[in-house]
């Protein structure tokens, strides 16, 4: 009887010593996913420089460039990044290649993107044109004082990104930056902010 009472008392204590094994790896193994390992990643983006040409007298080109900085602000790499496209959002280049040549980022390092905004207007909606009979005369100056805010892409004016990223674990982390009227903010997430649909753009300026 006092064997078989030592015995239960033994399988049980190794039975919970397995199980307090398992539920301390599990614990850990997601701690170490979903907290320890996280990048931090945070942007900023600089100056933008515009240009303007007129080609063939038919159309304004404008172009506008602006830099983009993305500064890992952790001891974890990040890796696979890519851009997720949000309101005001109008690159001429597609935004998941802006990273081909870094899908990752070291600890404490940083990256700088140049993109390319770019527009065409017709010659005559900007130009001071005028037809008089069948002559078309055109006079000096243009029917906009600054052209380069008056056409100005949205994503200048209110530009809104969202950063995409793992740790070395395969957990995706999220960044998700605003410039509006100057003013920069970045707000890290664990879930893709796009899931708070209207509620980011409201909330989150």
């Amino acid at each position: 009887m006092i064997e078989k009472i030592f015995k239960d008392i033994i399988e049980n204590k190794v039975f919970s010593t397995l199980i307090v094994a398992v539920v301390t790896w599990v614990v850990k193994t997601q701690y170490d996913r979903y907290i320890k390992i996280r990048p931090r990643l945070y942007l900023t983006s600089g100056i933008v420089l515009y240009s303007q040409m007129v080609r063939g007298m038919m159309f304004f080109d404008f172009t506008w460039n602006m830099d983009i900085s993305i500064k890992n602000n952790s001891q974890h790499t990040a890796e696979q990044l890519n851009f997720i496209q949000i309101e005001g959002y109008e690159f001429s280049d597609n935004p998941d290649k802006l990273l081909d040549k870094n899908n990752h980022l070291e600890k404490y390092n940083f990256s700088n993107i140049s993109s390319t905004m770019k527009k065409e207007i017709p010659y005559e909606e900007l130009a001071n044109v005028v037809y008089e009979g069948d002559q078309r005369v055109i006079y000096p100056g243009l029917k906009q004082n600054e052209p380069s805010e008056f056409y100005k892409p949205k994503g200048l004016k209110e530009l809104r990104l969202i950063l995409k990223y793992k740790n070395e674990k395969g957990k995706s982390f999220y960044t998700y930056y605003t410039k509006i009227n100057g003013e920069e903010r970045n707000i890290l997430f664990s879930f893709n902010p796009l899931v708070l649909g209207r509620f980011l753009t409201l909330f989150y300026r």
